[in-house]
């Protein structure tokens, strides 16, 4: 009889623990972004796998001038259109023939378009 409390005990914690495991929610880190005249890009940060990736990135941006970006896998195996930043929160697809697997870590590179000041910059937030 105890052999058998003790097996429903330890198969019950088993499917607990699978439960939490399937269950638990998947995100994208999210890295400060701080990018100056004289830089190129953000911190690299990881995007994590699982089965609630997305196929775009979020930037929420505040903005001196007129700031481009993309994002792109460290390895240079996914990366997104160049898309115009707009300041506050945003979401930006990656390119249609590429997927944007988690598992990689992900840079934000930017750049100023023409007609922005030399002291042009973005500060907020970049999520892959």
């Amino acid at each position: 009889m105890k052999e058998c409390k003790k097996s429903i005990f330890y198969v019950s914690a088993l499917l607990i623990l699978l439960f939490v495991i399937f269950t638990m929610p998947v995100n994208a880190a999210t890295s400060y972004l701080d990018v100056r005249a004289g830089d190129t890009s953000s911190y690299a940060t990881w995007k994590e796998s699982g089965a609630n990736w997305e196929n775009k990135f979020y930037v929420t941006a505040n903005m001196v001038g007129l700031i481009s970006a993309w994002s792109s896998a460290t390895d240079g195996s996914i990366e997104s259109t160049h898309v115009p930043l707009v300041n506050g929160a945003r979401s930006y697809m990656y390119r249609n023939d590429m997927t944007a697997y988690g598992g990689k870590y992900y840079i934000l590179y930017t750049y100023p378009n023409a007609g922005s000041p030399s002291n042009w910059s973005v500060t907020g937030r970049y999520t892959p």
